[in-house]
């Protein structure tokens, strides 16, 4: 039988958090781009350093997706402060990531994360939830505008030297 679990990470689980951060980023994103801007990217956002700060920090919250047993994807909320022009203080919640290893697609996992995902800003008292999504990564923006989600911005992320357009996303909670 075949065992789901959402599991909170941990201190103890970083070495495994970060296996499946790279993975995840470099399956969903490599093809789009040089393998220099990858590494850089990786380096910069998944270092064990800055992982670390990440799962210590408060107003972040991490959680695994296990299916018997293997972490097969993985949640970041953020509570504080964010980067997409929505203040917490006002009942905001960011969605930071919600990645899924690709050989584990169409299982219902990213469903199953984002209904946390939703739990979490309920139990927050928060009012909306928003989130930054490649312009051309049909495959989130479909998932996320099937869930309610509306374009409400855009903004700049920086792949190495490359520019990128962020489409922010907003869902207001009821």
């Amino acid at each position: 039988m075949e065992d789901i679990k959402i599991q909170k990470c941990n201190i103890d689980d970083l070495k495994e958090l970060q296996k499946i951060s790279k993975q995840t980023f470099t399956e969903t994103f490599g093809p789009y781009n040089t393998d220099e801007h990858i590494e850089e990217y990786l380096e910069r956002s998944y270092s064990i350093s800055i992982l670390r700060d990440e799962l210590q920090d408060p107003d972040s919250k991490f959680y695994f997706l296990r299916f018997n047993d293997k972490p097969v994807a993985y949640l970041k909320l953020n509570f504080g402060k964010n980067t997409l022009g929505y203040d917490a203080e006002k009942g905001n919640m960011e969605l930071q990531r919600i990645y899924v290893l690709k050989e584990y697609y169409r299982h219902g996992f990213g469903e199953m994360l984002f209904d946390k995902a939703v739990s979490e800003a309920r139990d927050k008292h928060r009012t909306s939830i928003c989130l930054g999504v490649w312009e051309h990564n049909n495959r989130a923006l479909n998932f996320y505008t099937s869930m309610g989600f509306k374009k409400v911005s855009s903004h700049i992320f920086h792949m190495g030297d490359a520019d990128q357009t962020d489409y922010v996303l907003n869902m207001k909670l009821n």
